[in-house]
């Protein structure tokens, strides 16, 4: 298959997929990984910071969200190695934030109607490398200092989960599907999350926010 027919095969799938009327047909394949929200990427990621504004009185802050603990699974003798798109929305808690730029490391066309609303189908795909990929880098502003900021993933940005049998009941925080030349486009996985903290007083809760149906209790994939 010709690049150019593949990358049209990718966007009439998501162009269905992300669409209410559900034109393509997808499976609910249940919660596998966490979006760990991090103001670093690499093998090190941060979830809490500490930040000053500049000389000209905003606080810069770079934050990504990092697909982490994803379990190698496979169906039909087809690992899940690599993402053909994903959904999510972030929001931002405690002051307002601008986000001033959002960016993704990989070719892609996203159909978020807004600055961190991310409808994302991939071309040709990401690789899933040791469990884990990183899906978007935002570069965001404040205002002066601002105090107890909590970013967060918010379940009802997640368009297709309306129209997708088994998605809703066990409220996941974001979706991912795999690729095309995989064959796994429209089967869909969910994620829980971690928040990130900004100048955050006491105890940041770093503890996982997950969904429930899990991977290995909906049976579509197994272990490999």
């Amino acid at each position: 298959m010709y690049r150019g027919q593949m990358r049209w095969l990718l966007l009439i799938s998501f162009l269905g997929m992300f669409s209410t009327g559900g034109a393509v047909a997808s499976v609910w394949c249940g919660q596998n990984g966490l979006i760990r929200l991090s103001f670093t990427e690499g093998d090190s990621l941060v979830g809490v910071l500490a930040a000053k504004p500049d000389s000209s009185g905003l606080t810069a802050v770079d934050l990504y969200a990092v697909l982490d603990d994803v379990e190698l699974v496979a169906r039909d003798g087809e690992k899940f190695v690599s993402l053909g798109g994903f959904e999510l929305k972030m929001v931002i808690e405690g002051a307002e934030g601008i986000i001033q730029a959002q960016e993704f490391p990989f070719r892609q066309f996203n159909m978020g109607q807004q600055l961190g609303t991310c409808y994302v189908g991939i071309y040709p795909g990401l690789a899933i490398k040791e469990g884990r990929a990183t899906l978007v880098h935002w570069h965001i502003l404040f205002r002066g200092k601002p105090q107890n900021v909590v970013f967060r993933l918010d379940p009802a940005g997640l368009r297709s989960c309306a129209t997708l049998a088994g998605c809703e009941q066990h409220h996941p925080y974001a979706l991912y599907t795999g690729t095309p030349t995989a064959g796994q486009t429209g089967d869909m996985f969910g994620a829980g999350y971690v928040p990130a903290y900004l100048n955050f007083d006491g105890e940041a809760d770093l503890t996982p926010i997950t969904s429930t149906g899990l991977w290995s209790e909906v049976g579509v994939y197994s272990r490999e």
